[in-house]
């Protein structure tokens, strides 16, 4: 494996964790624990990897770890210090998304129940720590919320201006699940259809599929006035979905129908750059900025920075 390098740094560092720390109280919990370690690793050396390859190698250090042999681990500074940044990432985490759910529920809670705590843990994962968290991170903090969050104290506790404006876009959220659903849906057919190789969803095809539902509204049984703001939400919110959780909802007949509208419209782009620019190899590995040229290395692509992404 090429990160057979940073499997055995993430594995020491595991080492020291739990060392320092103890094992975790929850299922998920180890998982959960690799993956921020793999999480401060990769930001500390400005390393980017897919959302497969992290799996791939939170598995690997899951199967190499070795709970008996602990005491005789030789802690050098590197892993602690590894351990310990890993620590704070983690709590600092749970700090912000158990913010936004106090400032949620101080502000939008007159309907709240503790069965919503998991979707809305999902649902503010993507709006701290600029999305950063992994799949095991996620699911190891559903479980701490689902078991240690309190109405009560959350209604008591002070809440930062910052939670309090993330909180009114996890209303927001709130708000267009079932427009998020449809987009959902849609573009999980698009992908099952058209682009069955394809390992992630591009931020542009999302965007398309949101426009085109909003010109069938009907379809969908819709009524939804959106401004920029509203979808860049569902924009990210799908995204993180559909690429970090890997939630693959099953589309409706009026999803799969919008899904071959939405293969019309792309084949149409495509036709005209190619008319512009020349033929383009689908199977080169390159993408576009706009998300649109499709290959089985497709990725996610960030608009903020303007740049072309690959996927080689």
């Amino acid at each position: 494996m090429a990160n057979d390098a940073l499997i055995q740094e993430i594995l020491g560092g595991l080492t020291a964790y739990v060392s320092q720390y103890g094992l975790p109280e929850f299922s998920n919990g180890l998982e959960s624990i690799i993956g921020s370690l793999l999480n401060v690793k990769t930001q500390g050396a400005n390393q980017a990897l897919s959302p497969t390859e992290i799996n791939q190698i939170i598995q690997a250090v899951k199967s190499g770890f070795d709970l008996e042999s602990l005491g005789q681990a030789i802690l050098d500074q590197s892993k602690q210090t590894l351990a310990e940044q890993a620590h704070e990432w983690r709590q600092s985490l749970e700090r912000e998304v158990k913010g936004v759910l106090n400032a949620y529920l101080q502000r939008y809670g007159s309907g709240f129940n503790t069965d919503m705590v998991q979707d809305m843990v999902i649902a503010i994962a993507p709006m701290v720590k600029s999305g950063q968290a992994t799949k095991p991170e996620v699911l190891g903090l559903i479980e701490t919320m689902v078991h240690a969050f309190s109405p009560d104290s959350a209604l008591a506790t002070g809440v930062t201006a910052t939670s309090l404006a993330l909180a009114q876009s996890l209303a927001k959220v709130v708000s267009q699940k079932d427009t998020e659903a449809a987009v959902s849906e849609t573009v999980t057919a698009y992908v099952e259809k058209f682009a069955p190789a394809a390992e992630e969803v591009g931020e542009s095809l999302i965007e398309h599929a949101l426009s085109a539902i909003l010109r069938n509204q009907v379809e969908f049984n819709l009524d939804t006035d959106l401004n920029l703001a509203d979808k860049k939400l569902i924009i990210q919110q799908v995204s993180f979905k559909l690429n970090i959780m890997r939630q693959s909802p099953q589309p409706s007949k009026s999803a799969q129908a919008m899904a071959e509208e939405l293969n019309a419209e792309i084949e149409r782009f495509k036709a005209e750059r190619r008319h512009r620019l020349g033929d383009l190899d689908a199977s080169a590995g390159q993408l576009s900025g706009d998300g649109l040229s499709i290959s089985s290395n497709w990725v996610f692509t960030d608009k903020t920075n303007n740049s072309d992404a690959t996927g080689e």
